[in-house]
Formats: C-alpha cells, sequence, structure tokens
C-alpha cells in the first residue's frame, strides 16, 4: 500500500479502476475499489472534501494482444 498523498483540490488523480482509499477533511477514511471518477475532487471548504488518497492496489496495465500474422 502507498503512501498517503495530499490533494489539494481539482481534477481526480486517480485511475477508474483502482483500488484506494481516501480521506475526507473531517478525518473519515473511506476505501473505494474502482470509479474513483464518481466522487468530487474539487474543494468546497466543506467536512467533504477529499484531502488526501493512497493507492492500495493500481488498476492493472491493459494487455496489448500479439498482432496475427507477424
Amino acid at each position: 500500500m502507498s503512501e498517503w498523498v495530499e490533494h489539494n483540490g481539482g481534477e481526480c488523480p486517480v485511475k477508474n479502476m483502482d483500488d484506494f482509499q481516501f480521506l475526507y477533511r473531517s478525518g473519515r477514511k473511506v476505501r473505494v475499489r474502482a470509479g474513483g471518477e464518481a466522487y468530487c475532487w474539487k474543494h468546497l471548504g466543506a467536512s467533504h472534501d477529499i484531502v488526501a488518497y493512497r493507492i492500495i492496489s493500481p488498476s492493472p496495465e491493459p494487455v496489448t494482444p500479439p498482432k496475427q500474422g507477424s
């Protein structure tokens, strides 16, 4: 598991299929297995602003099949 990364608002910093955890300003931790883009990563000055995240397991890299007839 990676270390916590500070997040100051803005775009979603995780890949859509990453298994990750994030920390709300309120101190609540949430684990997400996929779909990071479904959460609001912008800061609104509220207790539900995401202030840090860490990758638990990165999404697998896509496998490129070998070319046929090469």
